[in-house]
């Protein structure tokens, strides 16, 4: 709403993609042809998941920003793959992050 207000006008297809990438996605364009994410944000090197028992699900995750510069190893547990990594996340980053 606050890009067609600014423009004056209803905005095109393209310019609401645009718009859907940069808010949600955080693409960075300045290759103009390999997109990845900008800033911090981390990809997904290896992951295993396995049964700690019959309720509990085990969950290693190696993990690090997109340069290569940071890296972590997330350990967690839970009813499956989902709280499992919750519960390593907020073991490493020592947070308090949920999925709702």
């Amino acid at each position: 709403q606050d890009a067609t207000e600014k423009k004056g006008r209803e905005l095109k297809a393209n310019e609401i993609m645009d718009l859907f990438k940069n808010e949600y996605l955080l693409y960075n364009y300045e290759d103009g042809e390999n997109l990845r994410p900008a800033g911090n944000l981390f990809k997904l090197d290896n992951y295993y998941l396995g049964n700690k028992d019959n309720k509990t699900r085990q969950l290693v995750v190696d993990m690090s920003n997109y340069d290569g510069t940071i890296s972590y190893k997330v350990l967690g547990k839970g009813n499956g793959p989902i709280s499992a990594f919750v519960n390593g996340l907020n073991t490493q980053f020592k947070s308090k992050f949920q999925v709702i």
